[in-house]
């Protein structure tokens, strides 16, 4: 099977809080990250830039999210600014079993877009963001991706976007986008941005935002 990425990442401003890594650790075992960090600026940057380092680190091949995510949680709450934390999705895909296992630590969960347009929000098991309580113990969840079909991770910039009115772009929105969007990756987080854009108009963004889109084909 053919795994497939797509991802686009905007900052709300010079220097960001949000992050994302796809990486291999084995031949067809994969890893991915997609998290934000809480606070702006420089500080939230730099924790950024240190836990993309440490998880790096902590994940070896054969390693399983919920235990990478525990001692990523640990060394964080060990580091970490008093009151800041990291909200974090991390997953392993094995692309020849169709299954994409993850552990979530305060995060939103993702959609997941079947080859017929139907989008689902699969119910998952999480926990407090990293950094936070100590020795914190994480759920995995685990999801099966038929090929065509695709699962968006991303940051609450996309969600937490919010217009003049100050009203946040909806769910039902973003799943509107995604039944129609076809099964293209590329496509479907470019229609994503699109309708975030639409959605806030002339407001500038108060968020960064991350989408991550995961296929096989």
């Amino acid at each position: 099977e053919l795994l497939t990425v797509a991802s686009h990442y905007r900052p709300a401003r010079n220097i960001a809080g949000d992050f994302y890594d796809v990486f291999e650790r084995n031949e067809g075992e994969f890893y991915f990250v997609v998290g934000d960090v809480s606070g702006k600026g420089v500080s939230a940057a730099l924790l950024m830039a240190q836990a993309i380092s440490m998880l790096r680190l902590i994940v070896h091949r054969g390693t399983s999210p919920v235990d990478a995510l525990a001692k990523w949680n640990n060394r964080l709450y060990d580091r970490t600014i008093h009151g800041m934390f990291i909200t974090a999705v991390l997953g392993r895909i094995f692309p020849e079993k169709h299954v994409i296992e993850f552990a979530v630590a305060g995060h939103s969960p993702p959609w997941l877009r079947f080859e017929d347009g139907t989008v689902e929000e699969p119910h998952i098991l999480a926990a407090p963001p990293l950094g936070i309580i100590r020795d914190q113990i994480y759920e995995l969840n685990q999801i099966q991706l038929l090929p065509r079909s695709l699962a968006i991770f991303y940051t609450d910039g996309l969600i937490e976007s919010f217009n003049a009115d100050r009203k946040p772009l909806s769910s039902d929105r973003v799943k509107k986008v995604l039944a129609e969007s076809g099964t293209d990756l590329t496509t479907v987080v470019a229609a994503l941005i699109e309708a975030e854009a639409e959605h806030r108009g002339d407001v500038a963004p108060h968020d960064d935002m991350t989408v991550l889109a995961i296929g096989l084909k």
